[in-house]
């Protein structure tokens, strides 16, 4: 593998112990969830990988830097499916100039 080459991603910070973690309304949350079968839905309702960039976009509009993309994922999911979710992600925020705020967690 050619260690140049893959995507850029930075991760936030763990919080320091002293840090108070922010309070974030749910509405500011937008939920993806990948099952062992690779399916996903977005707050609940199934969606394609094809419609994701334009929820995250529509979702993201309204106020991107206090916006929370939360991801869970089975530990069947393929690397496939995933590293297409980041990008569709990505793809979303990229006309609004700034970085995606991500919460993932390995259901």
């Amino acid at each position: 593998m050619d260690a140049g080459k893959g995507l850029h991603r930075q991760l936030p910070p763990p919080p320091q112990e002293e840090e108070q973690v922010a309070d974030i309304r749910q509405e500011d949350i937008l939920t993806i969830v990948i099952d062992a079968n690779n399916q996903m839905t977005l707050n609940g309702d199934s969606i394609g990988i094809s419609r994701i960039e334009q929820e995250v976009r529509k979702f993201a509009a309204v106020n991107p830097k206090h916006r929370v993309i939360a991801i869970e994922t089975a530990p069947e999911t393929t690397y496939d499916t995933y590293f297409q979710l980041q990008n569709a992600i990505v793809a979303a925020y990229k006309p609004l100039k700034c970085t995606p705020r991500v919460s993932e967690t390995l259901r």
